[in-house]
């Protein structure tokens, strides 16, 4: 006899049979009872086959928390008992001898976060709210693992929590990833940020003065940074403590740091190694044994000092200075991350020195050449001079511009302004060539000043001195009888003279003819006015007006309007005046002023 199996859907799945060892006749009843049987059979299959696809996705799920390592836990909130499985209990360095889970856990989260965590376990078993927080946790080998934990309330159905359960996972790698992420951004920035500041400017003191307070408090609690003036001299330009009440002790240090002495340990022996000097511990103890002045060793018991690195600034020659960065006892010593950006920070730095001290050296010998041929002015009778020269701001740009202002034999004054074209050594000797040939043609000639621009001309052709420059010459004969002055002037495409007569609005002469070294045999010619008591004539080259990206038109408007309101003061204090409104602290270009004012008979 046979019946078949059938499942829930009533596929036949199978048959269930029963034999006899003899014929017989199968009855209803017999039927019945094997129906019965079979759909046993079935709901049996059925439990076995639902228990391995169980364990299955069970076997599947431990797989997957074990990959993750995701734990779980259970807190009974009726009877105050924690569950953990056994991956929360190796996370938590779980000893039953330690006591229950639930002391175990107060005991090893980190004391800092175990309050913000009792106050969310709370929230989320009275107010049903979702717990999620990250936590610290201390093992017993010292170490500290960071935990990211969730979890959610179970209730009855009238309302009252009986269980929080919920799942945690360490997150110790992730935090350290991010945290180095974090760290590494930061000092990249920190180096970038130095890097811009030192590169802002070629002066020593602004090159390295913010570097001081630059690296603290990212490097460092506090900081000195000191250069070196002459061999075993030294001066500290900055320092800088995160902690305003301790930076007067950094100053003072630093003040008597090296006062007495000789051995050539730490800071001593980076400036004669030009090694970096690395203490990681012990700081204090250190400088303790090293320090030899009294007020540098009251100064340091003021101070937290732990660790220190010594970073040299490093010249073609010579160590220049030193960074200083100094630690307290509650904070590590540099990492290899930190101690690599504080040395590609001394790296820039000390190229920004070396660049600023030889900048400084040419910028020098640039202008003791420039005014060493720009000599001081003659004073005619009944005329005030007043002269002002300014070099441009960048290193060896010494040049062409110059001014001169001289009597010839008849008793008439000449002044001249002109600009060689070009910035360099050479444009500074061509201008020194063609100011001498000026004045010695307008001297011993005695000619017109298109006369004297025209043998200036013919001089530059005949010497092949390979020369481009603009000029503008003035004769000025005063007629004793009535005060005025007669002006001749010639201009060879120079910007034009400015002129401000007494109750009249300030002029430009505008007519030029081309500029000297051009062309050959040039016809220039003389312009004539007359210049009463009072009257004010002014000389510039194109650096007082000319501004990049500016129209030179809009710089001799506002030269005509700063020179109107200030017409009234005295000449020198009034080309002071004229220079400070219109020249940029740090000039682009030379600027060379000559003034010139009729005084009353």
């Amino acid at each position: 006899l046979g019946v078949p199996l059938r499942d829930a859907s009533g596929q036949v799945v199978g048959a269930l049979c029963a034999y006899d060892e003899s014929v017989r006749a199968w009855e209803g009843r017999d039927v019945t009872v094997l129906e019965e049987l079979a759909a046993a059979v079935v709901a049996e299959l059925e439990r076995i086959a639902l228990t391995a696809e169980h364990e299955a996705v069970r076997t599947r799920l431990d797989l997957a928390l074990d990959v993750a390592g995701v734990g779980s836990w259970d807190w009974d909130h009726v009877r105050g008992e924690l569950a953990w499985d056994d991956r929360l209990r190796r996370l938590y360095d779980y000893d039953e001898s330690a006591g229950t889970p639930v002391e175990h856990f107060t005991a090893c989260v980190h004391p800092e976060d175990l309050p913000r965590l009792i106050e969310a376990l709370t929230a989320t078993a009275t107010r049903g709210e979702e717990y999620d927080e990250v936590f610290r946790v201390l093992r017993r080998d010292g170490s500290v693992r960071w935990v990211s934990a969730h979890g959610r309330a179970l209730h009855d159905r009238a309302g009252r929590t009986l269980r929080v359960i919920g799942a945690a996972t360490d997150v110790t790698d992730q935090h350290v990833a991010a945290t180095e992420n974090a760290t590494a951004r930061t000092l990249l920035q920190l180096v970038s940020e130095a890097g811009r500041d030192l590169t802002g400017s070629l002066e020593v003191d602004d090159a390295v003065r913010g570097l001081a307070r630059r690296m603290v408090p990212e490097l460092a609690d506090w900081s000195m940074v000191t250069l070196v003036t002459t061999p075993g001299h030294y001066e500290d330009v900055e320092t800088w403590h995160r902690d305003p009440t301790r930076r007067d002790a950094v100053r003072r240090l630093a003040r008597h740091r090296f006062e007495g002495r000789t051995e050539p340990q730490g800071s001593l022996r980076t400036l004669t190694t030009g090694e970096p000097f690395v203490l990681e511990s012990g700081g204090r103890d250190f400088a303790l044994r090293t320090l030899r002045a009294a007020p540098a060793v009251e100064a340091l018991h003021r101070l937290d000092l732990e660790s220190i690195v010594v970073l040299p600034l490093v010249g073609a020659k010579r160590v220049q200075g030193l960074i200083t960065l100094a630690r307290g006892g509650g904070r590590p010593p540099m990492n290899d991350a930190e101690l690599s950006a504080a040395l590609e920070i001394s790296v820039r730095a000390s190229t920004a020195l070396e660049h600023a001290r030889s900048y400084g050296k040419i910028r020098d010998l640039s202008e003791q050449l420039q005014r060493s041929l720009l000599t001081k002015p003659a004073r005619p009778d009944g005329m005030r001079v007043a002269v002002r020269y300014t070099p441009a701001s960048e290193a060896a740009q010494v040049g062409g511009d110059w001014y001169d202002a001289f009597v010839q034999p008849d008793g008439s004054a000449m002044l001249v302004i002109g600009d060689v074209i070009g910035h360099d050594s050479a444009a500074a000797a061509a201008m020194g060539q063609l100011r001498s040939l000026t004045r010695g043609i307008a001297y011993s000639s005695g000619g017109t000043p298109a006369e004297v621009l025209s043998r200036v001309a013919d001089a530059i052709g005949g010497l092949r001195m390979d020369t481009i420059a603009t000029a503008l010459v003035a004769r000025l004969t005063r007629d004793d009888a009535t005060g005025c002055v007669r002006m001749q002037w010639s201009n060879a495409g120079h910007p034009p003279a400015l002129v401000v007569r007494p109750g009249e609005p300030p002029v430009l002469l505008e007519n030029h003819d081309l500029l000297l070294g051009l062309v050959d045999d040039e016809q220039r010619t003389d312009q004539e006015l007359v210049l009463d008591p009072g009257s004010l004539l002014l000389l510039f080259t194109d650096g007082l007006v000319e501004r990049r990206g500016e129209h030179i038109g809009d710089g001799l408007d506002q030269l005509l309007d700063v020179v109107d309101s200030g017409r009234d003061l005295p000449l020198e204090e009034l080309v002071r005046f004229v220079h400070d409104r219109l020249v940029p602290a740090e000039p682009e270009d030379d600027v060379a002023v000559i003034a010139l004012r009729v005084e009353e008979p």
